[in-house]
């Protein structure tokens, strides 16, 4: 069982600073058994929910559930969506996390010298853990995530590295018909939970599909565009199509260009930037996928077809609430290019004044 002590001395919390009668302590000696019960074991408990009377309270919300403990014993315990924890031994009291919260939701506390939430620190902090990556000694944690959970910083690629990635860059269009391996398979899908977006908003959703996956779209989307070609509305919808007609007609696979793989983001509609955040997740995914030799392509097709087509968004589980905002192919490319292009330069204006 692995364990986390709940310790007054090192948590900054203001209910704990006087504990006076025999009926608080034993309240907080409860909330410690939960603690330490449900803090890393919440998957065992939901596993095991219907052997024990507080199943429904496990179940409503299992990121919540010490905070509806802590506010039953009316414990101002930060935990989870309830703000930071610091360890006083290692806090040296400079105050990089105070001046780093773009929100202004720590503050340092002037008595003890130490950075505490602000009165209304909870409301404005929306987890954006700059706090716990600035701090120089780790002496700060913050929604229940700690320093030790939190990869280390590690080498960075060189300006020319990455240079030669961008340059190098290129939408393959063919694949070879072989599955990535499920270890690199887990590395790129890894790389997405690192994705900005506006407001910190960690509410996208992703579908990665394989062979058999992307041959069931294929069926759908192929059956879709020949009514649709056939009954000339898609020469009246978007006529700059008119060179791939022909080509699906002939059973071409046009969309999905034989991919072993695609993935599909989809971003909720009323999301701060609910457009921009699925192509900044894509393009990070892009570059991630062809530093592990692993090439991509920008699907607008599939893109499109999945917010025509309601079927599809049922198969990837797409809320209604949420749209697609992004489709790209990917896996093991069958070409490879010995060369950058050279490419026409984009208009670029900008005035500096010294």
């Amino acid at each position: 069982m692995h364990e986390i002590n709940v310790n007054p001395s090192i948590i900054r919390i203001d209910e704990l600073r006087a504990i006076k009668n025999f009926s608080f302590i034993i309240k907080y000696r409860i909330f410690q058994m939960l603690y330490n019960a449900m803090t890393y074991n919440i998957v065992q408990i939901l596993k095991n929910a219907s052997q024990w009377p507080l199943n429904l309270l496990v179940l409503i919300k299992k990121q919540y559930i010490l905070y509806v403990v802590a506010d039953f014993y009316k414990l101002r315990v930060f935990f989870m969506r309830n703000g930071i924890v610091i360890d006083k031994l290692k806090c040296t009291g400079c105050g990089s996390c105070v001046r780093d919260c773009m929100v202004k939701a720590i503050v340092m506390d002037e008595q003890e010298h130490i950075p505490v939430m602000a009165p209304d620190g909870l409301k404005l902090c929306f987890n954006c853990q700059h706090c716990l990556a600035i701090c120089p000694t780790g002496a700060l944690s913050v929604n229940g995530i700690t320093p030790g959970e939190s990869p280390a910083k590690g080498n960075l690629p060189s300006p020319a590295d990455m240079a030669n990635l961008i340059r190098m860059r290129r939408s393959i269009r063919q694949f070879s018909d072989k599955e990535l391996n499920k270890e690199k398979l887990e590395i790129l899908i890894d790389s997405l939970h690192w994705s900005p977006t506006g407001c910190n908003d960690h509410r996208l959703r992703f579908f990665v599909a394989g062979k058999n996956e992307i041959a069931e779209f294929r069926k759908i989307t192929d059956r879709y565009l020949r009514f649709m070609i056939k009954s000339g509305l898609m020469s009246l919808l978007v006529p700059r199509y008119k060179r791939y007609f022909d080509d699906i007609l002939k059973g071409e696979d046009v969309i999905y260009r034989n991919a072993p793989h695609m993935i599909v983001v989809m971003s909720p509609k009323k999301a701060p930037c609910t457009q921009s955040d699925p192509v900044i997740a894509l393009t990070q995914f892009d570059l991630f996928a062809q530093s592990c030799n692993v090439g991509t392509c920008w699907c607008g097709f599939a893109e499109r077809a999945f917010k025509m087509i309601p079927s599809l968004r049922r198969m990837i589980g797409c809320p209604r609430d949420y749209y697609v905002g992004g489709a790209m192919l990917f896996g093991t490319p069958s070409v490879s290019y010995c060369r950058a292009s050279n490419p026409e330069k984009f208009d670029v204006s900008y005035r500096i004044k010294k």
